[in-house]
């Protein structure tokens, strides 16, 4: 007798083979469309916290510089730059190119930048993330009749930001990450 492999169980086994080939690259193009979509989570994640983290230290250490914002009143306390004063001049604020169209902001740069004492530094890296919207709402912006704020309110700001992971398209796959964060942060009194 004859000892060898039918046609059909060869048949069988490429085609088992098959699907075994088939399953593992659709388990190995899972595992890195994660990988990607966590590095972009973690490198989002990282430049705002950063941010976070300097604006915190601002507002430990220096007071708001109320003399900057003329029109506070009329804009209800919302502002696009955050200025600092004490012993340092510290301006926070929006720049690069942010009128992109949110459907495609590819290759579009955008980020917050600082102004201290003169010298100018990035605090978010435009090749990471895309900053598409900054705003501070000052606390407290109006008067009261009567009332004296700094014995009833703590000075203080709210920060809102939208941003992107720096090649979104809400079109695209699920690399892209976007996130719209706030935060309140108690400034100093002096």
């Amino acid at each position: 007798m004859n000892k060898g492999f039918t046609l059909i169980e060869i048949m069988i086994s490429v085609v088992i083979l098959g699907l075994l080939i088939v399953i593992i690259f659709s388990v190995y193009n899972t595992v890195a469309e994660l990988s990607i979509r966590i590095e972009n989570e973690k490198n989002l994640s990282n430049e705002l916290l950063f941010v976070s983290q300097n604006i915190q230290g601002f507002a430990d250490s220096l007071s708001l510089d109320f003399s900057k914002y003329s029109d506070l009143d009329t804009t209800k306390g919302f502002t696009g730059s955050l200025y600092f004063t004490g012993n340092d001049f510290v301006n926070i604020y929006l720049t690069g190119d942010t009128s992109s169209d949110i459907d495609n902001i590819r290759n579009s740069k955008s980020w917050i930048e600082m102004n201290k004492n003169g010298e100018i530094m990035k605090l978010t890296d435009p090749n990471k993330i895309y900053i598409r919207n900054l705003n501070f709402k000052i606390i407290p912006f109006d008067e009261i009749r009567g009332l004296d704020f700094d014995k009833i309110y703590n000075q203080g700001f709210w920060i809102f930001v939208e941003a992107y992971t720096n090649n979104y398209s809400k079109y695209s796959s699920v690399y892209d990450i976007s996130s719209n964060v706030q935060a309140f942060f108690n400034v100093r009194q002096y």
